[in-house]
């Protein structure tokens, strides 16, 4: 073996990992993600309705969805914003 070789290996196990790595901090907070689709989702810059759900490098959901007023209607300029699943109240 060469050192090209053990370069190339070693490049290709460490890809393998992070792939494997990030797969299953995705299970992790799939399995750990208490709001769905549809629910109302609150935190300290305001409240949103998600219609979608991602996961962060660090193994926590971020939700997203149109932000929604204290009455529960939504603002007329129908503002996408985001919240963290660590910031949620």
């Amino acid at each position: 073996m060469t050192k090209e070789e053990l370069k190339i290996q070693l490049s290709n196990l460490e890809k393998k990992h992070e792939a494997d790595k990030k797969e299953l901090l995705q299970i992790y907070a799939e399995s750990n993600n208490p709001y769905k689709i549809d629910d109302i989702v609150t935190d300290h810059r305001g409240s949103i309705k998600v219609d979608k759900i991602t996961c962060h490098y660090d193994g926590t959901c971020i939700y997203w969805g149109l932000k929604v007023k204290k009455d529960g209607s939504f603002y007329r300029t129908m503002q996408r914003e985001c919240v963290y699943q660590k910031n949620v109240r």
